[in-house]
């Protein structure tokens, strides 16, 4: 899934692709029902709003990813 959103690699490419086919990838993965490891802050939609490949796809941060945890929880 993560190639066929646009991934070049199965691990995020921060060094070889640009910040808007990141963001790209990650709303297509969300649009999949892929459910992400990391907190909903840590996608680029909601660091970067401003990016074309953001415009027009929200993101339910209670279905997309896990939930973020307080200081101290495992």
């Amino acid at each position: 899934m993560m190639k066929a959103c646009g991934y070049n690699m199965m691990m995020e490419p921060t060094d070889s692709m640009l910040l808007n086919g990141i963001a790209g990838a990650q709303s297509c993965m969300i649009e999949q029902q892929f459910k992400y490891a990391r907190p909903a802050n840590s996608l680029l939609c909601k660091n970067t709003p401003g990016l074309p490949a953001c415009h027009n796809r929200p993101i339910d941060a209670e279905r997309c990813c896990v939930r973020p945890k307080a200081a101290g929880q495992p």
